[in-house]
């Protein structure tokens, strides 16, 4: 006769012991911080992405406007405080951005958040006009950094030949 039976079957399966249990958890507690940690630097990789090509396709637009007609100088106003742009024509031609004076042809645009100016030389009152030839009228540059301080690109425009570089 066969001693077999479901009972000894079960007594004879080793469970899982409490120290493989925690280690196991701690595996994979390890895991998810390694994991935030990648995602977090993607994102914020991410962000400095879109801000530097929102910011370098603004300043595009407006040098192609200003080539496009020889009469109307058009800029671009680094808003530091509310941390985006505006392109307007520079009706005035003061070089300056001035609300209720100079037309705005695209409206405000807000970098991506975690992410604000840093350093502005070379730009006067935070405006780059871009001339028909498509010159600009003042060459300089800009960073995007964040918060804490840390520069992360800085954007500069040749005054003689209007060209935006980007650099790290």
């Amino acid at each position: 006769m066969n001693s077999y039976s479901p009972i000894s079957k079960f007594r004879s399966i080793a469970g899982v012991t409490l120290m493989e249990l925690m280690i196991v958890i701690a595996i994979v507690g390890i895991m998810a911080v390694v994991g935030q940690v990648s995602v977090a630097g993607m994102l914020n990789n991410s962000r400095l992405k879109a801000a530097v090509s929102i910011v370098r396709s603004s300043l595009y637009v407006a040098r192609t406007r200003a080539m496009a007609n020889p009469a109307i100088h058009c800029g671009v106003f680094l808003e530091t405080t509310k941390k985006g742009i505006i392109l307007f024509y520079d009706d005035n031609a003061d070089n300056n951005y001035t609300a209720n004076t100079d037309r705005i042809y695209q409206a405000f645009i807000a970098l991506p958040p975690t992410l604000l100016f840093g350093t502005i030389s070379g730009i006067t009152n935070n405006c780059i006009i871009f001339r028909g030839d498509g010159s600009a009228k003042l060459g300089g540059s800009f960073q995007i950094k964040l918060p804490s301080g840390t520069t992360l690109k800085t954007i500069t425009i040749s005054k003689e030949s209007g060209e935006v570089t980007v650099a790290p």
